[in-house]
């Protein structure tokens, strides 16, 4: 009789408008602004803002290329051991995945670029290097993506590619990732080993610019990144999985401004981490694997989680691609529909070592760097996450002075430098590892966490959630549970 009661809840919200709310009694327990502001410091310019007060932004615009990489651009067999050297072997394995949009953007809206974390109603969450290298098999211990962006992009080109950087195509130093396609379609035949190894540098090229450094150029990607690429088994040493994470921290806190209307970066990431952990916002996955994208693939390591996600999928029973329905679902969000941690010891043990090299330092607190971009790795906020007690977390957020850096007019500066203490705190990544006791038990609604988390978070993104709750939260809802007993 329960779900009658929630059926009729629901169905009179659509016909229940402000004046019948305030009849009723419940106006207060729809107000959506933080009661504690002290957190939730830019509530003021943040997307959500305006999803309340209107007009609706609407969908956010997804900026990436991967349909070109995976959809045109042939794996010849030859570039794989180069990949596998690079870490970037996962990351090919997932191939292409269409992005919902809507789901995208119900999450922008629930990050917080104060905390770093989105802010649902059963607690923060965050996507943590785990995710990145479990979901997309990426390295995440080793050096920084750091340094003097500004290069001399011919010889670059020249000794990389094997061509001079063409004079009709520079862009602040970057390249079109369509003609970087158009140039290494085919790996021809009996050609050596110095051939090869430009061919994977070209498709390294277009999978940073296209899907996990991806800009809001849709088809640019930088030069630069051919300086870590020169000796593959260097290129292998560095934290590529820690920068993928910077460049999407830094694309949501930029989405989720008042006036963010797009969003760039690895939204696939995004995506998959959504997908592990919010089954209820996820579709049905079907028992038909499509083709993957290196031919041959059983003579190769296996693939990363989220490789699992080609399947083909069953949307018939979920409501996807329908921005309003998401939100409301979030809104709605109960404790059993969160999985906390998707990634037990099992599952672990069956991926490829690729996909837990990195396991020691998933918990530091060092920040996450490439090039300019600074972001805080707030794990103290999300320890449930990795099956540990979670603390009421202090504000530990990266400043607006360095959200404000951007590659700008910026090229000669040498990051490393700039951000030295920060590079300090990144090489001590493993002396800083945020712990604490397992948690034995969920957190209780009226728990002290959850008593200060209701305080200082946004509690809804649609009315027609808020007015859910609020009927659930009245004699109004209990009345009618009543009535069907």
């Amino acid at each position: 009789m329960n779900c009658i009661a929630n059926f009729i809840v629901s169905s009179l919200v659509f016909c229940i408008n402000d004046n019948i709310v305030n009849d009723l009694g419940f106006k207060r327990d729809m107000d959506s602004e933080p009661i504690d502001d002290s957190m939730l410091t830019m509530q003021a310019l943040h997307r959500s803002t305006r999803v309340w007060n209107g007009p609706d932004p609407g969908i956010s615009t997804i900026r990436r290329n991967s349909a070109a990489l995976h959809r045109l651009v042939p794996l010849d067999e030859r570039i794989v051991g180069y990949l596998e050297e690079v870490e970037f072997y996962g990351t090919t394995r997932i191939g292409f995945i269409a992005i919902d949009w809507h789901l995208i953007t119900a999450l922008v809206e629930r990050w917080r670029p104060e905390t770093h974390t989105f802010h649902f109603p059963v607690g923060e969450m965050t996507i943590t290097l785990q995710d990145v290298q479990i979901i997309l098999g990426l390295p995440v211990d080793g050096l920084p993506i750091t340094g003097r962006v500004e290069q001399d992009y011919d010889v670059l080109c020249l000794t990389q590619l094997g061509f001079p950087f063409p004079e009709n195509n520079k862009t602040g130093g970057r390249i079109q990732i369509r003609q970087l396609s158009r140039w290494f379609t085919n790996l021809p035949n009996n050609v050596g080993d110095v051939e090869v190894q430009r061919y994977a540098r070209a498709y390294i090229l277009q999978l940073l610019g296209g899907t996990l450094f991806a800009d809001k150029s849709n088809n640019l990607v930088h030069i630069t990144y051919l300086q870590f690429l020169e000796d593959f088994e260097a290129a292998g040493k560095y934290s590529w999985g820690s920068a993928t994470l910077a460049h999407l921290y830094r694309q949501l806190c930029l989405a989720a401004d008042i006036d963010g209307a797009e969003i760039a970066g690895p939204v696939i990431l995004l995506q998959l981490w959504a997908w592990d952990r919010l089954h209820f916002l996820a579709p049905i996955m079907g028992n038909v694997l499509r083709n993957d994208i290196i031919p041959n693939e059983d003579l190769f390591p296996p693939p990363p989680f989220g490789h699992r996600w080609r399947h083909a999928l069953e949307t018939t029973g979920t409501s996807m691609h329908v921005l309003t329905k998401y939100r409301e679902m979030i809104d709605m969000q109960t404790p059993d529909e969160v999985i906390w941690e998707p990634y037990p010891e099992t599952v672990i043990r069956d991926l490829s070592a690729y996909c837990s090299s990195g396991r020691a330092i998933w918990r530091t607190r060092a920040p996450l760097l490439l090039f300019c971009v600074v972001e805080m790795y707030n794990l103290d906020r999300v320890m449930r996450q990795f099956g540990l007690k979670q603390m009421i977390s202090p504000l530990n957020s990266t400043s607006i002075e360095l959200h404000k850096i951007d590659l700008r007019e910026k090229t000669d500066k040498d990051w490393s430098a700039e951000h030295s203490a920060y590079v300090c705190m990144w090489n001590e990544r493993a002396t800083n590892i945020a712990n604490d006791e397992l948690l034995e038990e969920q957190l209780e609604f009226y728990g002290p966490y959850m008593q200060w988390y209701r305080h200082i978070t946004r509690r809804f993104m649609s009315h027609r959630g808020a007015i859910v709750e609020a009927l659930i939260s009245t004699n109004f809802y209990y009345s009618i549970m009543k009535s069907f007993k």
